[in-house]
């Protein structure tokens, strides 16, 4: 049998009495967006004590009931980490650490770094690539790369395989957009 989680518990909550999650937030008097319950029911985020707290109490049932659903979300949690970080440390501990590294020497802040290779993704993920959390999205470790004059791959080698294939393509989906910007240039003219 599935475990029950407490996003799980929630959403089923919610449901029986028939709200959305924006009726839910203002009737609970939650001072949470919808994005954050909406992951808690989704399993993606893990809810405060605060919001538990809440919602129990609207729903009046026991805080046991969701208490003990999410303690037994957050060790999942923490178990599904520890195996992770174990099994990539090798190779992601290299990337984001030299990364860091290569940020610190040109005296980049993380929001400056990614400003100025233009990156598009948010301060907070590349944080979390730096501190071996994430893998880089393989688009960033290009242009990476590309702006420190990096022999191509010099990074990649410090990705996973299948990070690897998925730059090939990627590198091939902008191949032909070019060529496919180039003969539409001609076209025009």
């Amino acid at each position: 049998m599935k475990h029950r989680t407490a996003g799980d518990i929630i959403r089923d909550l919610r449901k029986k009495r028939g709200l959305t999650i924006d009726q839910l937030i203002s009737e609970a008097n939650l001072d949470v967006g919808i994005p954050y319950i909406s992951l808690i029911e989704t399993n993606k985020e893990i809810a405060s004590y605060s919001i538990i707290k809440r919602l129990a109490a609207f729903f009046d049932i026991p805080l046991s009931e969701i208490e003990q659903a999410l303690q037994d979300d957050k060790i999942n949690r923490y178990k599904n980490k520890l195996v992770r970080s174990t099994a990539y440390q090798s190779n992601s501990e290299k990337f984001g650490h030299t990364v860091r590294l290569l940020r610190k020497q040109h005296n980049f802040t993380i929001l400056e770094f990614i400003q100025a290779l233009d990156l598009g993704i948010s301060p907070n993920y590349w944080g979390c690539i730096e501190r071996d959390l994430k893998w880089p999205p393989i688009h960033c470790v290009i242009k990476i790369e590309k702006y420190f004059k990096f022999i191509p791959y010099t990074l990649m080698n410090l990705t996973s395989d299948e990070q690897k294939k998925n730059s090939d393509r990627w590198i091939e989906i902008k191949r032909r957009n070019r060529e496919k910007k180039a003969l539409l240039s001609t076209s025009d003219n």
